[in-house]
């Protein structure tokens, strides 16, 4: 599968520099996975590899009307949905979190693109654990 040829390869997969992860697996494709005929990305939890496609996020697609930043939006909250994936965050039950599973585009439409209360908490201790002198600096 496409996340096995990407998972440890550099340049392919997520690169860490201090505190920054830089996303690298964005396509203009279809995506699957054995078990659903289509996604919009996918990520290895607590891991360093994900992927996303705009392939699926734009209303022309469906044969719906263009809207101004729809595909932008919807692709943002993609890419912010699989980051949290990789800092092991799971899928939420809060409607608005990013972090909420999208079988569907309206799905995507219907989130905010930032994190509730409770998987901003989660994150917080990701980050701690992983990186202490930042949480030292977030503590002063």
């Amino acid at each position: 599968m496409l996340m096995q040829r990407f998972k440890g390869r550099r340049g392919s997969s997520w690169h860490r520099t201090n505190f920054i992860w830089l996303f690298r697996g964005l396509f203009y494709v279809d995506l699957f996975i054995p078990i659903l005929t289509y996604i919009f990305g996918q990520a290895f939890l607590g891991g360093r590899t994900a992927i996303a496609s705009i392939y699926r996020l734009s209303n022309e697609r469906y044969g719906l009307k263009e809207i101004d930043n729809y595909l932008l939006t919807r692709f943002t909250k993609e890419i912010i949905h699989e980051l949290g994936h990789t800092f092991g965050l799971i899928h939420c039950h809060v409607p608005a979190c990013v972090m909420g599973s999208s079988t569907y585009v309206e799905g995507i439409d219907q989130k905010n693109s930032n994190l509730c209360i409770k998987c901003q908490a989660e994150l917080m201790c990701e980050l701690c654990n992983s990186f202490p002198e930042l949480c030292n600096a977030y503590q002063h």
